[in-house]
């Protein structure tokens, strides 16, 4: 799972992630990022269900998809939740590239 560096900001503002970067090393940049991704999920998920549902139809990822995952997907559904909304963003950054 990777997220282009133009999507990175789009998910710090849909989730209010706040990080100090400076003491990442580059090379270890998007592991973290998508680690602290998931444990946003992760708490929105047990603590604020409506905020990650209003999110996720900010970022228009897929219902169908999202159902599917609280079906089939309830072991690592915050790691599965971060993989749609990654995708999705990046479908969003490419789409805006090309259409610049």
């Amino acid at each position: 799972m990777k997220i282009q560096q133009e999507g990175i900001s789009l998910i710090y503002q849909y989730f209010e992630l706040s990080a100090d970067d400076s003491n990442i090393k580059k090379n270890y940049f998007q592991e973290w990022f998508i680690n602290h991704l998931i444990e946003r999920v992760d708490y929105l998920l047990h603590n604020d269900m409506n905020s990650l549902l209003g999110i996720l139809y900010k970022i228009d990822v897929s219902e169908s998809a999202v159902k599917r995952l609280f079906i089939y997907s309830k072991d690592q559904l915050a790691i599965e939740l971060t993989t749609l909304i990654i995708d999705r963003i990046n479908q969003k950054v490419a789409y805006r590239k090309s259409n610049k």
